[in-house]
């Protein structure tokens, strides 16, 4: 963990390592681990693009509704960066499509 709380599992996230997401949660990671800006590894994943490594934390029972300081979902991040797959995903497996952020947006607006 870094002076930001980010974890081994958060780090992973942000970069995509898929192989290695699987290896720290085989070990034991804490997968809604949060940085100092509450953002969890799905949250990471989502903020960042990584379909492959947002599809498996969900398949392990990470939270999709998370919420940063912001109220951020990940379906608000991927809504943000115009991912539309991550956002297909994200609806397909359920995740709120009326959340809100702290500012009132949602991942329709």
């Amino acid at each position: 963990m870094n002076a930001e709380k980010n974890t081994p599992l958060i780090i992973a996230s942000q970069n995509n390592r898929l192989e290695v997401v699987k290896y720290l949660i085989s070990v034991g990671a804490d997968k809604e681990a949060e940085d100092n800006y509450e953002n969890t590894p799905l949250l990471c994943a989502s903020l960042n693009g990584n379909l492959e490594v947002i599809k498996y934390l969900i398949s392990v029972g990470a939270d999709k509704e998370a919420r940063d300081y912001n109220e951020n979902t990940p379906l608000l991040f991927a809504s943000l960066n115009g991912n539309l797959e991550i956002v297909k995903y994200l609806i397909s497996v359920g995740a709120n499509i009326e959340a809100k952020d702290k500012t009132g947006g949602t991942p329709l607006i």
